[in-house]
């Protein structure tokens, strides 16, 4: 029974929706200062209207951090506001004092410094004992809603000295909502589904070549690896195919969709070809390393021996013509079986299994008719009448450059359109099977007065958007992830 279906999926990352509340009233300096005062409390200078503040210390010292120690300030209120800088008033003792700092909005780091020494770049460069400004890197960001701003000075050898912090920042203009948003991007699938009916095989290890007869059904593995010789023949070598090994090699498990070649033993006595069903495999070379498939019946470099080494099963399968580079063995540099020099010891044993038992199971198959990612940008109501009245201009760039410079990169002018309490905008990329592991880089923009502001870029193909649907299926509602197993696979 087949049926139709179509998937729809939005990703939405660690995107945060900002809302556009009008500029904001803020001191003339655009400092806000948070000077330590005991444990548990901090006085303020210049804080904007509407936030607040809460500091704590594990220390008993009042600006002091000891070896596993830390002290964090959490700061509320800002949303709408865009902080641009932080600067701590700090020391340590004489020749000693080490930590590591983060300073984070929400899920976005604003600036961090790993576990280091106060005398090194990280921090200071120089042991102080007098307090000194220290002024990480830092990232602007505009401040959410609902997102606090959370410092922490972790301290892992004593001593760490910190009296204040201070926060600059700055009011939000429109291109700082646009330029602080994310490109959103989803999937759109139209696909049949089919349950059907695969073989799923078991094959036992051949220690015994008189157990070996005409039409026997064979699998050649390495010994050492989980993995045997594969239906895709290349030009000059046999690609490798997956395999469970159970009971310690005793035996083999794989389905009809693992790529393992099956092969039809044609057997004369001490004579044996592998039939492939399009031909028989051959040495096909004196000087290169080759194994290649021959529709000729009376190619002598198809006949091969075996010989089997005891209980081991250890496998010598050697061409009985006249290439002389005539023994299959198993590379797992390369991951490929080939022929090699019957004395070659730097490629890897092989073994023989033999058809024990074929069971059947029940999949699913799915078989895609359109296939279409969504890439675009999101903002609030509020917002958009904003940028509405200074004649704002909407778009997206597509490109398969990560850069926009290529001569693939298409920009599209579009109107958005209202959905729910936002205004969305979006580009639609219908690909084929061919493209599904294309990556397409996508960036929202907004023209204002004649500038481009663009939203954080994002970049998918079909394959990896389809694979983070699979991880994250729980989280986003999703119940057909065989579905797109099957398109990330494609």
């Amino acid at each position: 029974m087949k049926l139709k279906k179509v998937l729809f999926a939005v990703l939405t990352f660690a995107f945060v929706l900002l809302t556009f509340s009008g500029f904001k009233s803020i001191a003339a300096d655009k400092t806000a200062t948070y000077t330590v005062t005991s444990t548990s409390a901090v006085t303020t200078e210049n804080a904007p209207d509407g936030t607040s503040e809460t500091y704590s210390s594990t220390y008993s010292g009042k600006c002091q951090l000891t070896s596993g120690n830390s002290m964090t300030l959490t700061l509320s209120g800002y949303a709408g506001y865009k902080v641009t800088g932080l600067t701590l008033s700090m020391k340590s003792n004489t020749s000693k004092g080490a930590g590591s700092l983060s300073a984070v909005a929400g899920t976005r780091t604003l600036a961090s410094i790993k576990d280091s020494k106060f005398n090194t770049s990280n921090w200071n460069g120089a042991w102080s004992t007098k307090y000194v400004n220290i002024t990480p890197d830092f990232t602007s960001y505009v401040v959410g809603t609902g997102e606090n701003i959370v410092i922490t000075i972790a301290a892992t050898e004593n001593s760490l000295y910190c009296e204040s912090f201070t926060i600059t920042y700055d009011e939000a203009t429109l291109s700082d909502y646009v330029t602080t948003s994310s490109t959103k991007s989803s999937l759109r699938v139209d696909y049949d589904k089919e349950v059907v009916s695969i073989n799923d095989y078991t094959y036992s290890l051949v220690t015994d070549v008189t157990s070996l007869a005409d039409g026997d059904k064979l699998v050649i593995a390495a010994k050492d690896y989980d993995v045997a010789l594969g239906s895709t023949q290349n030009d000059n070598n046999r690609a490798e195919a997956a395999v469970t090994k159970l009971n310690e090699g005793a035996s083999i498990n794989f389905n009809d969709n693992s790529g393992v070649q099956i092969l039809t033993l044609v057997a004369s006595d001490t004579n044996f070809k592998f039939y492939t069903g399009k031909g028989y495999l051959y040495a096909s070379s004196s000087s290169s390393n080759h194994l290649k498939t021959t529709t000729s019946t009376s190619n002598a470099n198809s006949i091969f021996s075996i010989t089997l080494a005891d209980e081991t099963g250890v496998a010598t399968i050697t061409a009985q013509g006249t290439n002389t580079i005539n023994t299959i063995k198993y590379n797992s540099s390369s991951d490929l079986f080939s022929c090699y020099a019957a004395d070659n010891t730097n490629q890897d044993d092989i073994v023989i299994y033999k058809e024990a038992s074929v069971g059947t199971t029940e999949v699913n198959s799915y078989t895609f008719t359109t296939v279409k990612i969504r890439f675009g940008g999101v903002i609030t109501t509020s917002l958009y009448n904003e940028l509405v009245a200074e004649s704002a201009t909407f778009g997206i760039e597509l490109s398969t450059n990560s850069n926009f410079s290529s001569s693939e990169t298409k920009t599209y002018t579009m109107t958005p359109a209202v959905n729910g309490d936002n205004y969305q905008w979006a580009a639609v990329v219908t690909t084929p099977v061919d493209k599904y592991a294309t990556t397409i880089y996508a960036r929202a923009y907004v023209v204002i007065s004649g500038t481009t502001y663009y939203m954080n870029a994002t970049n998918y193909s079909v394959n990896s958007i389809a694979q983070y649907y699979v991880d994250n299926a729980a989280t986003l509602g999703i119940t057909d992830t065989g579905m797109l197993s099957a398109l990330a696979e494609a």
